[in-house]
């Protein structure tokens, strides 16, 4: 991507940013790490500018976390749905995780359980 860079904007998934701004080839993102805590988001934006390795370190402990906490659920929903449990899990705002029929929305004893884990083992996306 680092060729098309400077003509395209390329976005990418909101905990692969460090990677690709550092890399210089990411615009922005889009991101399931917003769903969860926008302030968190844009903290680690920031951290991109200030501290890269730090940041680097900061998304590869998300990814381990985003895997323990979703895997078990993972295909077994829909993306809308999985975006509206993080968001209910980030409890950033007045949001459920009820999706519209035919869709399936991940149970509650899920969705509690995905809160645990990132805010035991995330609490710098939420401080």
């Amino acid at each position: 991507m680092k060729r098309v860079a400077d003509r395209i904007s390329v976005f990418v998934a909101g905990a692969r940013l460090p990677t690709g701004i550092i890399n210089g080839c990411a615009s922005g993102s889009y991101s399931n790490l917003a769903c969860l805590s926008p302030k968190g988001a844009v903290r680690l934006g920031r951290l991109i500018q200030s501290n890269p390795e730090k940041a680097l370190q900061q998304q590869a402990h998300i990814f381990e976390v985003f895997d323990k906490a979703i895997a078990p659920i993972r295909g077994r929903y829909a993306d809308c749905a999985l975006d509206k449990t993080l968001v209910t899990a980030g409890a950033w705002g007045p949001m459920t995780s009820d999706v519209r029929w035919p869709l399936s929305r991940v149970p509650q004893d899920e969705v509690e359980r995905i809160k645990r884990i990132f805010n035991e083992e995330l609490p710098f996306l939420f401080s």
